[in-house]
């Protein structure tokens, strides 16, 4: 039942375009998956569980799929405000989720309005919905109002991208990963660990996409960093049996363990990796990090 409202909400065909774009994006460079589970994982999930549905006509288990429950967790959410609000702002609502299916930002932030407005009314509060209900015109500038015990609380929500204030952008750093991935495939041909170190002096810019991802190309094929480099700054191996990308890793690799091997390993301290691998036989890692930190 929440599925299908939460189709209906967004349209049946905005979900569709939705889902074509993502599958655009990964058949044109398949490290794309790991940025859109990050960045629209909750729209990923939606996708996947009416998939699901319209294939065993079964809602999905969220046990163990952090996409899956967040995706449910969603649904319910927009399908009970939607219920209890007026006609007026559960148009606003529907507005919302299909503004949200076409933007590059997803549902992010309205999952969070509304994970917000449901901690308020579990705690007691009354909530007056100001933004869905389009009382902003009246001079309410802020979201919602919440009262309890003769106090009221003008709440506006604000939630903030990962990367505020950061050098590396994340959508930024998986372009760089298509403009890379057929060197990388090759590259994985070879036996053992190839760890790439890409130096900034200040952001990754957009202009500076195609030079650097000719740099990382070039190394890769050469096995070690041109002298002429102005990004790539070191080209080093690894054992990779020796490294997260070992025996397990088809069970699954942590952006953790990595970003702490190659710290340790190659003193080398970042959390903008481009990995690619065969379980314990090939591995490229990427890293890319910026001199001025903000």
């Amino acid at each position: 039942m929440m599925l299908s409202s939460i189709k209906g909400m967004g349209t049946p065909k905005a979900w569709k375009r939705r889902a074509e774009t993502f599958d655009l994006w990964v058949r044109q460079n398949s490290l794309m998956d790991f940025y859109l589970s990050h960045q629209f994982g909750i729209e990923r999930g939606i996708i996947r569980a009416l998939k699901y549905k319209e294939a065993t006509n079964r809602a999905p288990r969220p046990a163990g799929d952090p996409e899956i429950f967040s995706a449910l967790q969603f649904c319910t959410l927009a399908t009970r405000v939607g219920a209890r609000v007026s006609a007026t702002a559960r148009h606003e609502l529907c507005g919302k989720i299909r503004g949200a299916l076409s933007d590059k930002k997803g549902l992010a932030d309205l999952d969070f309005e509304l994970s917000t407005i449901a901690h308020l009314i579990k705690a007691g509060f009354d909530v007056e919905l100001n933004d869905l209900e389009g009382l902003r015109r009246e001079g309410k500038n802020f979201d919602f109002l919440a009262a309890r015990n003769g106090i009221s609380i003008a709440i506006e929500c604000k939630s903030f991208s990962y990367d505020v204030g950061r050098k590396i952008h994340r959508r930024r750093l998986y372009d760089l990963s298509g403009l890379i991935s057929n060197s990388l495939s090759r590259a994985l041909d070879q036996e053992g660990g190839t760890f790439v170190k890409v130096t900034l002096a200040d952001s990754l810019r957009p202009g500076d996409l195609g030079k650097v991802a000719g740099e990382i190309s070039e190394t890769l094929r050469a096995g070690t960093a041109p002298p002429d480099c102005s990004f790539v700054s070191g080209c080093e191996a690894f054992d990779v049996a020796a490294s997260p990308i070992g025996p397990d890793a088809h069970l699954g690799v942590s952006q953790d363990e990595v970003e702490e091997f190659i710290s340790r390993r190659f003193g080398f301290s970042t959390p903008h990796l481009l990995v690619s691998f065969r379980p314990n036989k090939a591995a490229v890692i990427v890293g890319v990090r910026s001199l001025k930190a903000r």
